[in-house]
């Protein structure tokens, strides 16, 4: 059985961010290599797994099919989160905002609710999604890296709200972390990411 092997990208832009210290991007780092390692250790098990053995109550199939969407999610949601983030802040572009505004009336109101979804969110993310099935752009709160994830939603914006990604900096003050981040989100990949899903529809 052939499984894809996953390699770290690097992120130097986030070592430019004022929202967050070089120290707890790098912690960040270390952590986004740690899942992608486990994620290619579980590829590997796969590959000699006993399927006879599959079942609903406990077998290591199920657990190693468990383990990689929560892994491979990691990986997914925290490329996209550094992605998302850039030192030279600048407002986005009219195109997007009226996107955005068709649904949440304002973009001001747009990032209120963002940020209600950042301290709603327990250990997990926030994200901004174009929504596939009514043609709607939504929050959504997804704790863990598995739990709450909307079907047929592609997202645009995504936010860590795990502790590890403002506890270093904002100590328990999550709604200080957005305040200081919102304004070093690249607002060209959030477009761009918007293009797409819409073009894939």
């Amino acid at each position: 059985m052939e499984t894809q092997i996953y390699t770290p990208k690097e992120f130097p832009e986030l070592f430019n961010l004022k929202s967050l210290s070089k120290q707890a991007v790098a912690y960040h780092i270390k952590l986004y290599d740690g899942y992608i390692k486990k994620l290619n250790e579980i590829q590997d098990e796969y590959k000699t797994i006993n399927l006879d053995t599959a079942n609903h109550n406990y077998s290591h199939h199920r657990s190693l099919l468990v383990e990689k969407a929560y892994n491979y999610n990691a990986v997914v949601f925290h490329e996209m989160f550094f992605e998302n983030l850039i030192s030279k802040p600048f407002e986005p572009e009219c195109w997007l905002k009226e996107k955005i505004e068709k649904y949440f009336k304002s973009f001001d109101t747009y990032i209120r609710d963002l940020n209600a979804t950042v301290r709603s969110s327990r250990t997990g993310w926030a994200i901004t999604g174009y929504n596939h099935t009514d043609d709607t752009i939504q929050n959504y709160a997804i704790d863990s890296h598995y739990i709450s994830v909307p079907i047929k939603i592609s997202p645009i914006l995504v936010i860590d709200t795990w502790e590890h990604s403002f506890m270093p900096d904002y100590g328990i003050d999550k709604a200080g972390y957005f305040e200081h981040l919102i304004p070093e989100i690249n607002w060209i990949i959030v477009k761009d990411r918007l293009q797409k899903a819409i073009s894939d529809v």
